[in-house]
Formats: C-alpha cells, sequence, structure tokens
C-alpha cells in the first residue's frame, strides 16, 4: 500500500510539473518511475538555492545548453555564486542561472551555501551578463594580460615576443590561481574567471588565417615554438582546445593562439579567392587598384592582362586582399589569376608587333586548341 501511495505522489508531481518545473512524459512502470525519481532527485537540484557554493572548477555559461560555444567564464573550487532559479536546457536539463549567466544544476558540482558575498567585488562592465563578478580590478588584468600582452606586443617592429609573452606569463596565471584555492580552505572568495572569450575564437571552423606572423608551438599552453607562421597563411584546423582557460586551435605539427587579433575565420567560400602569394598576379578584366583593404577608395584601374608584382595577402572580415606597392586588389579567382612558375619565359605586355621565330599556327581560341592556319 505504501509503495502504491509513493508512486501516486511521484506520477502526481512529475504530470503537474512540481517536482522539475515542467511537465514531462512518464513511463506506467513502477520500476522505471522510482528509478528515474531517484536519479533526478539525487543527482540535480529542483528548487534552486539561494546561492552555491562550486566544489570544482568549470564555466559559467551565456544559455542553459552549456555547450562548449556558450563557454562565458571559467570559475574555480570554493567559488559562490548568487542563484536566482532553475532553467533547462533544449533536451531539458536542468541548470542553474547564477551570477553573470547559468551553471550545471548537478549536486555533484556545487553545494548549497549560507557565505555571503564579499564585499570588495568590482562589477565587470564589459561583460554581457550584469552581475558578472571578479574579486578585484587587479586580479582581472592579471589573468587577461596573458594575451593582453600578446596584443600589445603586436606593435614592437620585430614581434619576437608575439606568444612568447602569454606562454611565459600563463605560470603567473596558473599561480593565481593556486593561490586562489588556497584561500578558499580557509574563507569562501566570490570570483568569476577573468578570461573574456569574445576575444577568441572558441569554435572550429576548419580553417584559420593568421593576420600576422605568428608562432606554432608543441603544447598547448604555448611553449616550445616551432615555427614561425607567415601572415595571410591559411591553416586548417583540427579542433579547439584550453590552457588555463584560454582557447587554442589545434592544427597540424602543434597549436597557435584563438586571439582575433591574430587570426582570422575566412569566408566560408574561401576556395573562391587565391590565399598564398605567388609574387605576381595578372587581371583577368579590368580590375580597380583601392588605397584601402576594404576597397572603398580608387587609386586607378589595371585592364585586363595586366601582370601586377604583389607585396603580401592581408584580410578583412575574412576575405583576401592582394597588397600591392600603391593599394589593394580583390583575390577573388574571377577578376585576377595566379600566372604559371615559368612566367618569365612569355611576354606580358603587348609590343604592338611581333615576329615568329619559327613555325607557329594561329589559333581560334584563348586555349590554343582550334587552329585556323599556320
Amino acid at each position: 500500500m505504501l509503495k502504491f501511495v509513493s508512486r501516486v505522489l511521484i506520477i502526481s508531481l512529475l504530470e503537474t510539473g512540481a517536482l522539475y518545473g515542467k511537465k514531462q512524459a512518464i513511463t506506467v512502470h513502477a520500476e522505471e518511475v522510482t528509478q528515474t525519481s531517484n536519479n533526478e532527485q539525487n543527482d540535480y537540484y529542483k528548487v534552486a538555492p539561494k546561492k552555491v557554493i562550486l566544489e570544482k572548477g568549470g564555466y559559467v555559461y551565456s544559455n542553459p545548453n552549456l555547450d562548449d560555444a556558450s563557454k562565458k567564464a571559467e570559475v574555480y573550487k570554493g567559488t559562490v555564486l548568487n542563484v536566482y532559479s532553475i532553467a533547462y536546457s533544449n533536451t531539458d536539463i536542468p541548470c542553474l542561472k547564477v551570477d553573470g549567466g547559468y551553471i550545471s544544476a548537478a549536486k555533484n558540482f556545487s553545494a548549497e551555501s549560507s557565505e555571503p558575498p564579499k564585499t570588495n567585488i568590482v562589477t565587470d562592465a564589459s561583460s554581457t551578463g550584469s552581475n558578472d563578478v571578479i574579486n578585484s580590478a587587479k586580479e582581472k588584468k592579471s589573468a587577461s594580460s596573458i594575451e593582453d600582452d600578446e596584443q600589445a606586443s603586436a606593435s614592437l617592429p620585430t614581434r619576437e615576443s608575439d606568444e612568447k609573452s602569454e606562454s611565459t606569463n600563463a605560470g603567473a596565471y596558473n599561480q593565481r590561481k593556486t593561490e586562489v584555492s588556497k584561500t578558499n580552505q580557509s574563507q569562501t572568495v566570490t570570483v568569476a574567471s577573468a578570461v573574456d572569450l569574445s576575444k577568441y575564437y572558441t569554435t572550429n571552423s576548419g580553417e584559420i588565417v593568421a593576420l600576422t606572423d605568428i608562432k606554432l608551438y608543441s603544447e598547448v599552453g604555448l611553449k616550445n615554438v616551432i615555427k614561425t607562421i607567415s601572415a595571410g597563411s591559411l591553416l586548417k584546423t583540427q579542433g579547439v582546445e584550453y590552457a588555463s582557460g584560454y582557447p587554442r586551435f589545434k592544427v597540424s605539427g602543434g597549436y597557435i593562439t584563438a586571439n582575433r587579433s591574430f587570426v582570422v575565420q575566412p569566408t566560408s567560400n574561401i576556395a573562391n579567392y587565391y590565399t598564398t602569394n605567388t609574387g605576381q598576379i595578372a587581371s583577368l578584366t579590368d580590375i580597380h587598384v583601392y588605397s584601402d583593404v576594404a576597397l572603398t577608395k580608387l587609386v586607378r584601374t589595371v585592364s585586363a592582362g595586366t601582370l601586377l608584382k604583389v607585396q603580401g595577402i592581408e584580410y578583412i572580415s575574412g576575405y583576401p586582399r592582394y597588397k600591392l606597392a600603391d593599394g589593394y586588389i580583390t583575390a577573388n579567382k574571377s577578376f585576377v589569376v595566379q600566372p604559371v612558375s615559368s612566367i618569365n619565359n612569355y611576354y606580358t605586355s603587348n609590343p604592338g608587333e611581333i615576329s615568329a621565330s619559327k613555325v607557329t599556327h594561329l589559333y581560334s581560341d584563348i586555349d590554343l586548341t582550334n587552329i585556323v592556319k599556320r
């Protein structure tokens, strides 16, 4: 009789949504209902606690799906977060709406806490969440400087310390993380990660372009330089991995930064463009030379068939442009063509007259397939 009453009570709670906050379909077998109920109750919060303290490190996400693309900030073991409500993913998995976003509602991830938040907290105005917090502006700078220093070093003429500064400062980042962890043993510290993922690519599109000369490293922490990758290089990416909260691109032979200041994801139709510089390019049609990489300020017009010297390739919004001595042109294969490597064996300008040095043919087509006469 007791088992029957319990079963009826569980089914009633499930059907009314009182147990999970929304209606769900259930089975009619008592064994299955009991199993699902026990697992759900033991594994997840069903009523939002006022505060939780994290029992392990993890991430705050920008939406309830808690997927890699929505990672917003790293949080450490011992972090105390205010909880505002229970939310659900697209697959009806519960999570907690907390300071700055969402975290897992799994009870093995956090425990209910009565600890009050610290008063020496600075609101992160740059974040999209109004409740994002860090324990001090100074610590935020310390953590973010790992890649901020990389950006600053970009202005140096040699750029030798681009990613090197990032890997060097990674030790300081980890030391700070350890110190925070030690502090948490004696007192609770409210701290959200200072990693601003909006400055990085966090998803793998399969290809990435180097905006500047960058380093290829053997480790995800950007240690041990393997070689330098030239600006404009198009690389195949195998995935995204994290080190100290910072995303890196896994490429053939090692890792590179995912910082948007140094790499860019190319346009989806990149196959229609040239992405390598052979030193020369020929115009298939009349094209324009512009003074800016956005191709908005016209400098001059180049006639079809003109061979041009190319200094390099630059990108804007994922689109490649050829850099000339006096401006930029498109790298679209419909308008320009890379000449053969033996181009120096050919005339590339019109002398007005030409004489045959041996018997040759006149063709009706530019591909020289239909002979008209000898």
